[in-house]
């Protein structure tokens, strides 16, 4: 995904173990991140403008960066947890429609089924309505915290605690 605000702007958060959770990047610039790992042994900030990348691993900086995505990150630890129930709710509705047919073919009547099926969907549409809700928020927490983050990386880049990367 990349920055919504700053079409020229890149920004990955890389975490001490290497992982790699928000950003907004081309997904080059994640290739190139996992395969050299974490040559700093510490969270940092890699960031790209006008096609230069740099690194921010300031203490100060990081722990404020850290500040900026940890609402967003929040939300999207929400949004996964409805995924994962929408995911069970399809799949057993997959299963219970699957059935569904076979009784059709064999011409067995089964209203538990139907009954199921229906109640899965309708726990399924609420879902959905969480899902669109949490994502509204996510949306406006990920606008807030890019914003911060540029603010906070191109402070860096002019103060020269940024470092050019390779």
């Amino acid at each position: 995904m990349l920055s919504q605000s700053q079409p020229d702007f890149s920004w990955i958060y890389v975490k001490q173990d290497g992982e790699m959770t928000i950003g907004a990047g081309h997904s080059d610039d994640w290739e190139q991140l996992e395969r050299q790992g974490n040559p700093y042994h510490a969270d940092y900030l890699w960031v790209k403008t006008a096609g230069t990348p740099y690194v921010i691993t300031d203490p100060a900086i990081v722990a404020q960066i850290k500040t900026a995505i940890m609402p967003m990150q929040q939300q999207g630890e929400k949004m996964q947890v409805i995924g994962e129930q929408m995911q069970q709710k399809g799949d057993a509705i997959n299963s219970q429609t699957q059935q569904l047919l076979l009784n059709v073919a064999t011409d067995k009547e089964d209203p538990k089924i139907q009954a199921e099926i229906d109640s899965l969907s309708a726990s399924m549409d609420m879902l959905g309505q969480q899902m669109d809700e949490l994502s509204k928020v996510h949306e406006s927490l990920s606008n807030t915290a890019e914003k911060q983050i540029v603010s906070l990386a191109q402070a860096a880049i002019k103060a020269g605690t940024a470092i050019k990367a390779s």
